[in-house]
């Protein structure tokens, strides 16, 4: 038996080869105890009825991280199909699929100089998203500062990000992100040991 155990699926996009998600969906907790929870990475553009289902069978034990940089344009500037298009709908639809199906989800944002200044809009989004269908929904911030960077424009960063995560709270909405996987480790009883790296 296993006390704790997880499965994540990334890639590339796991929606693109379904049949062995759903395979692996369906069989690799059998014989466990407790079930693993699990993990879904996916840019959203690819998401069904048939993969939504699936993972709300689940129920909270499987969780989506969905791929948004922001609403509209900000997302579609580097979120772009092969054919040049943004995919910013398609994404929009599958937020909208999955907080209806209540499947528990974040919104993760990979933040830079391209998005910073609608951060406060994507903000808005998944607060909206959230309170227009009582989903369980967070958003992960992941900011981009590159060393030997614009400190300037570094602090204009973190001072959105700063300005975005206060509004986030008052709003209660969880914010998440590899900035804070090394706060909640120190405040998490069962794992703290006191150290970690960022």
């Amino acid at each position: 038996d296993l006390p704790r155990s997880s499965i994540r699926f990334f890639g590339g996009e796991p929606l693109l080869n379904w049949p062995v998600v759903k395979n692996v969906l369906d069989t690799a907790a059998v014989g466990l105890s407790p079930e693993p929870r699990w993990v879904v990475n996916t840019n959203g553009t690819l998401l069904t009825d048939e993969h939504v289902e699936a993972f709300a069978a689940k129920g909270q034990r499987l969780m989506v991280a969905l791929s948004m940089d922001g609403v509209g344009r900000d997302h579609d500037r580097l979120r772009v199909l092969k054919n040049g298009r943004g995919t910013f709908e398609q994404v929009d639809r599958a937020a909208r699929a999955l907080a209806a199906a209540r499947v528990p989800f974040t919104l993760s944002a990979v933040v830079g100089d391209h998005n910073r200044h609608g951060l406060m809009a994507l903000a808005r989004y998944v607060v909206d998203l959230r309170n227009r269908y009582a989903a369980p929904i967070t958003l992960s911030l992941e900011p981009i500062l590159a060393p030997g960077g614009d400190e300037r424009r570094g602090q204009e960063l973190l001072s959105v990000y700063d300005e975005v995560i206060s509004y986030c709270w008052r709003e209660g909405l969880h914010v998440g992100g590899k900035l804070f996987w090394a706060f909640d480790a120190l405040r998490d009883e069962e794992g703290a040991s006191g150290h970690f790296c960022a």
